[in-house]
């Protein structure tokens, strides 16, 4: 709850301030390879996952993304994750790196 209150903050402060942007771009930056890091670890281990880590990650990317887990398009959806989500979420981040911001406003916008 605490990291979606702080993600909206983040979203919420944009402006037109440069400085302010560079620092939002890498606090998100940070956040976005952290969930990647550990949804990346638990596939290792062949998908166990030891608590709600692939859950809160999973809802991350949700948020960040609007691409939603594809799943299997159930309440499990929110649980599970296959290598296919983790390449879709590598690849936003690569074509959004560096505007990771203004990516995000831009999928909640349309």
């Amino acid at each position: 709850m605490l990291k979606r209150f702080l993600i909206l903050l983040i979203f919420y402060n944009a402006g037109c301030n440069p400085d302010k942007t560079t620092s939002q771009e890498r606090k998100l930056d940070s956040l976005y390879i952290y969930h990647l890091t550990v949804l990346e670890d638990i596939a290792n281990n062949d998908f166990i996952d030891k608590g709600l880590s692939a859950r809160e990650s999973i809802a991350f990317f949700d948020s960040v993304t609007n691409m939603q887990n594809l799943g299997d398009g159930n309440i499990i959806a929110k649980y599970i994750f296959t290598l296919e989500d983790l390449d879709q979420w590598r690849n936003w981040y690569k074509s959004n790196k560096g505007s990771l911001v203004k990516a995000h406003k831009r999928t909640i916008n349309e």
